[in-house]
């Protein structure tokens, strides 16, 4: 089991829709990946990623992109240009798509 430190930001709205408070809370021990909405993910190796590139005659800059800093990119400890690979499945099939991790 991977345990994961967060910080995520509350912002509480008034009634007309204008920021009121924003507050950071520290969320520890949360094991993002286990989530039942969050699908499968792995970092792929360099071999791998050149492989899917060849395959599907692209470049890594038109991969969907995903933040360095989202919660789940944090728990795979995932870094700057790595390729994840996510995996969903549900009552239609299995579909696999691919992500470049970009700073931000």
């Amino acid at each position: 089991m991977q345990f994961t430190s967060h910080i995520a930001c509350l912002y509480i709205y008034s009634i007309g829709g204008s920021l009121v408070k924003r507050k950071k809370v520290k969320t520890e021990g949360i094991d993002v990946l286990s989530h039942v909405l969050v699908p499968e993910m792995k970092i792929l190796s360099t071999e791998e990623k050149n492989r899917v590139l060849k395959k599907y005659n692209i470049t890594k800059w038109q991969l969907p992109r995903l933040l360095v800093s989202d919660s789940s990119m944090v728990a795979l400890k995932a870094s700057v240009d790595d390729v994840v690979e996510i995996n969903r499945s549900d009552l239609t099939g299995k579909s696999t798509c691919y992500k470049l991790v970009i700073d931000g």
